[in-house]
């Protein structure tokens, strides 16, 4: 059995500073994770004047889990689309037998 790598790290998200046990191969992309969402919310405040932290935290969440929806959606419509010319492939493969 391996013995997972872990760190502590601070990771500040919205002026606030959260203290996490992570896994060593986590920590940059949390810390990415960190520097989007500060940055998603700065352009919020810019572009709706939206001054309130927890708004501009609810409207990152939004825009984030709309492009993972989007992102899976697409991801399962090509699973479908392989599946589908497998399934053509096998099909030219039984004539030959």
């Amino acid at each position: 059995m391996s013995e997972e790598r872990t760190m502590r790290m601070k990771l500040k998200v919205a002026n606030r500073t959260y203290p996490l046990n992570v896994r060593l191969e986590e920590e940059a992309s949390l810390r990415n994770a960190s520097k989007r969402i500060t940055q998603m919310m700065e352009e919020l405040e810019k572009a709706y004047a939206v001054s309130d932290t927890q708004d501009l935290l609810a409207m990152t969440a939004i825009q984030l889990a709309s492009s993972l929806e989007r992102q899976q959606s697409t991801s399962s419509l090509d699973e479908e689309t392989v599946v589908q010319e497998l399934d053509k492939l096998i099909g030219k493969l039984g004539a030959f037998k």
